[in-house]
């Protein structure tokens, strides 16, 4: 036996910032060091820090939004810094709590799945649970509550209670896609709607009803105090900016960060990448114009801008549904490709022709990660000047000569072209037989089709007219007249 069971036998995982054990999910003590050395804040701003840090490890907080409450309060606008017993306690309870063995249990798509839904007069709640076949057993898999906007707060209790499902559905959209599960609320209109889609009183629930059609699901009617959900939408966690900003995550901008870090050349950096956009003003200038929308105005708004490039802006605007912007706004992409600023474009053609690559696997490197305009041309050119590639290289064989069949007649077959112009800016008209290669020549200044056809009839008076008269698509030789003649 060559290895022991004892050195593969691992009672836990940390990954990602978690610990994967056998009972479930929970922190890992690493990320959550941060949090319980934290100071006390000194200021709103610094709460609202603290509660960024804190949604992270919010899923395994129990009762988070009540708890954190007299915090919470601190962030409200117009509201007076006042740090009182009451806050030390609700700071030091959420630090303490961190070291508890909070564990959320494994999703298991072999069991029922539940999601229970509730809404209040100022947030939403919902809660992830599954039970066995007979219904036995419920393990709660993931909490998630937030606030409402202003604007939400004036609904209606039915649609706050329909955008509650709305917000859970979306939140837990990677457990609930796919497959069936039963929806859970206190509010029993909302199970007649979803049973009759006929009875939807309002344009906004019938929205909200098409954004759920692509999820199975049923709707059921528990009483509030039996609806577990009841207490999130009672303490939601405050809305933090870039978190639960609407009521669907934004994907988008998390896919677009995630595809701008991953793009960015290890070598340079994408520290290095940000800072060169800020500086590069036709980057600038477009970053201006995708924010705007203002493809319309480009000509006349940044013609008298020398510093701006305008004819690169034009190459933006001809791929411009092809462009995107990062959340931070600082960074340009193209799908899924970094739009390299100028003063860093030769340092990346470099480093993709580094190990002296050929032209076509340089350009499969570039392509893979980032795009400028311009860029097959400056590769094509950082190949051809690179002088070891050149000392090193094969040289390129030229194309065989295809040899022309030889008349059977002299002057059967002649071969007409112009050579020069001469140092005395004169051009010859030069006519070769195809089966002698006898040359005739004949100095003229211009070579419109007129003077051509008057200086083949001189050659061709004293060796008589050839059968078959090739020549070049020159626009002397393919004029009406000439064609005619």
């Amino acid at each position: 036996m060559i290895f022991g069971f004892d050195k593969c036998d691992q009672r836990q995982l940390e990954f990602f910032g978690y610990i994967f054990s056998s009972a479930g999910i929970s922190p890992s003590p690493s990320k959550v060091c941060s949090i319980k050395d934290a100071p006390v804040p000194q200021n709103a701003s610094e709460v609202r820090s603290f509660f960024g840090m804190l949604q992270y490890c919010g899923r395994f907080i129990p009762n988070l939004a009540d708890i954190s409450a007299p915090l919470r309060l601190l962030t409200h606008k117009d509201v007076k810094w006042v740090w009182t017993p009451r806050q030390q306690h609700a700071f030091e309870t959420l630090k303490a709590l961190l070291t508890t063995d909070t564990v959320m249990s494994y999703f298991d798509p072999a069991k029922h799945t539940e999601l229970h839904v509730d809404a209040s007069p100022f947030g939403l709640g919902a809660m992830l649970t599954q039970t066995t076949p007979d219904h036995d057993d419920s393990k709660v898999i993931a909490y998630a509550s937030r606030s409402l906007t202003a604007t939400e707060s004036k609904y209606s209790q039915i649609e706050r209670e329909a955008l509650a499902i709305v917000f859970g559905i979306e939140h837990f959209h990677l457990y609930l896609y796919g497959q069936e599960f039963t929806l859970i609320t206190d509010h029993k209109p909302l199970e007649l709607i979803y049973k009759n889609p006929r009875s939807r009183p309002s344009a906004r629930l019938e929205r909200w009803c098409l954004r759920l059609l692509d999820y199975t699901f049923q709707v059921k009617y528990h009483p509030g105090p039996t609806n577990p959900s009841d207490y999130h939408s009672k303490h939601p966690i405050p809305i933090q900016h870039g978190v639960n900003k609407g009521t669907k995550p934004n994907l988008g901008d998390e896919h677009i960060r995630f595809v701008a870090q991953n793009a960015a050349p290890i070598a340079i950096g994408i520290e290095h990448l940000r800072h060169a956009t800020k500086q590069d003003p036709t980057l600038q200038a477009l970053i201006d114009i995708l924010q705007n929308n203002t493809w319309h105005s480009l000509v006349t708004k940044y013609r008298d801008n020398s510093d701006i490039d305008l004819a690169e802006l034009h190459a933006f605007a001809k791929i411009q549904q092809e462009l995107s912007l990062t959340p931070e706004v600082d960074l340009v992409l193209r799908w899924k490709r970094l739009v390299v600023p100028g003063s860093l474009r030769k340092r990346v053609v470099q480093l993709g022709h580094e190990g002296h690559q050929g032209l076509v696997k340089t350009k499969t490197l570039l392509h893979e990660k980032v795009w400028f305009p311009g860029i097959d041309t400056l590769a094509a050119k950082t190949v051809t000047d690179c002088l070891a590639c050149q000392s090193v290289g094969q040289p390129s064989k030229p194309a065989p000569l295809i040899p022309l069949p030889i008349p059977l007649q002299a002057w059967d077959t002649v071969y007409v072209d112009f050579l020069g112009p001469l140092p005395s800016k004169d051009l010859l008209v030069v006519v070769i037989d195809g089966r002698t290669r006898f040359p005739e020549l004949e100095v003229v200044r211009s070579t419109n089709a007129k003077s051509t056809i008057n200086c083949l009839t001189r050659i061709l008076r004293h060796t008589g007219c050839p059968e078959h008269l090739s020549r070049t698509m020159g626009h002397h030789f393919t004029a009406r007249n000439f064609v005619n003649t």
